[in-house]
């Protein structure tokens, strides 16, 4: 696959550790929304990402809240202009894709910021978080993430 092809708009939402976000910047090649993710062993772009988690906080109005993946907090917004009749709590495990709007400063509790286009809520299967770990490493390891 050449790099060109990860740009595409409809290139699939990449697996992330929360903590991973605060690698990405915004890409200044002149695609808007692109972001670009480095580390010591590999970077690339992408438009979308997806994260699993355990909600910990749910704002008043059930629009934006807190996500916990056990390597850090994101904070998620838009809920209810993609969904309506989908009721958030405290304690559900839930996968969510969407656009990142900002890394954060995890040395300030400012949290990555992910605009949300999915949302699903995956409590009902309680192997869900022990998988996600997994997939996120193979995922990774595919990509070169996580290569030595």
């Amino acid at each position: 696959m050449s790099q060109k092809q990860t740009f595409h708009l409809d290139s699939p939402a990449r697996k992330f550790f929360a903590c991973q976000l605060q690698h990405c910047s915004l890409s200044h090649n002149g695609t808007e929304g692109q972001w670009l993710y480095k580390n010591e062993n590999v970077k690339f772009c992408f438009k979308q990402v997806w994260v699993q988690g355990i909600v910990v906080l749910v704002g008043a109005d059930g629009n934006d809240f807190l996500l916990d993946d056990g390597t850090g907090i994101t904070e998620v917004t838009g809920v209810t202009k993609l969904v309506r009749d989908f009721s958030l709590h405290k304690g559900m495990y839930v996968m969510i894709a969407g656009r990142l709007q900002s890394v954060g400063n995890f040395d300030q509790k400012q949290y990555p910021t992910i605009k949300v286009l999915k949302i699903a809520n995956l409590s009902s299967n309680p192997q869900s978080e022990m998988l996600w770990i997994v997939e996120v490493i193979d995922a990774q390891s595919k990509s070169g993430i996580n290569r030595k």
